[in-house]
């Protein structure tokens, strides 16, 4: 989402045209329309997009058949003003499947990886947007492909769940931009990957319908309603009043169209509907 209320869309994969692209769109809700916008520097898809201050872009990392490795450690800034990409400073690893998080300060925290194989890694670092340059922070408290990740209201930020080269984990960690370090807190109750939060755990891979609130003030996990029908890889939007939109993504069935509304009450008590 950018500041002007349209929606950047970069990137993504088609093998009807050979795989990776870089072309990217906008979305207008006030028409209802796309359209064109610069094109990043290279083609690439599981990448991460994350808001910078001032209403720009940052996007980093993922496959990319452009780069010798297969996946890249490239990064580029989206300037809504211009409708452009400009090439920034590189991560130090290249990176797919792991999280990116805008911080308070306005820099950027990207963590964990896995590079589509066997291969996991715990290394973070972080973008700062005034240098364009990349520096590591601590390191997770192991190595991972992070499934949910959400920033609190304290600006700590909360990993929860993920895959890790033992399989699924319910383990559970939070970043503190002041000191930039990683520590273990309670961990979910169900192990979880492909889920997705907005403060909220829900579903994840294959076809969990098991959720959980996190109490940051507890520092500890609640169960609560489960999804209707099991899914991974679908989206998950905080509403205006305080619901939470879950839809698409996979399920036993297939690829699924339907949609959930998850309402929690006062005490932590809630359910999908």
């Amino acid at each position: 989402m950018l500041p002007n209320g349209k929606v950047l869309i970069a990137g993504g994969f088609d093998p009807s045209i050979g795989g990776e692209f870089a072309s990217a769109e906008l979305y207008d809700p006030a028409s209802g329309q796309f359209s064109y916008t610069g094109n990043m520097s290279i083609a690439r898809t599981m990448h991460v997009a994350c808001p910078l201050p001032g209403g720009r872009v940052l996007v980093a990392g993922g496959a990319s058949s452009q780069d010798p490795q297969g996946y890249t450690a490239s990064a580029e800034v989206y300037d809504p003003a211009t409708g452009e990409f400009a090439s920034t400073g590189n991560m130090s690893i290249a990176r797919i499947y792991f999280s990116c998080t805008s911080l308070r300060d306005g820099s950027v925290l990207v963590a964990g990886s896995s590079d589509g194989n066997t291969n996991f890694f715990a290394s973070a670092e972080r973008y700062d947007p005034v240098t364009g340059q990349f520096a590591s922070t601590g390191n997770l408290t192991g190595p991972i492909s992070p499934s949910t990740v959400a920033a609190l209201v304290d600006g700590r930020v909360l990993f929860a769940g993920g895959n890790t080269p033992a399989g699924y984990t319910s383990d559970a960690e939070l970043y503190d931009p002041a000191s930039g370090a990683f520590s273990a807190t309670t961990s979910l109750n169900v192990p979880q990957n492909a889920a997705k939060a907005v403060l909220l755990t829900a579903g994840g891979y294959p076809d969990v319908s098991d959720a959980e609130l996190h109490d940051p003030s507890a520092q500890q996990f609640i169960a609560t309603g489960s999804l209707i029908e099991g899914r991974s890889d679908f989206t998950a939007t905080a509403l205006s009043n305080g619901r939470v939109l879950v839809a698409g993504g996979q399920g036993a069935s297939g690829v699924l169209a339907s949609a959930e509304i998850f309402t929690p009450d006062k005490v932590f008590r809630a359910g999908f509907e």
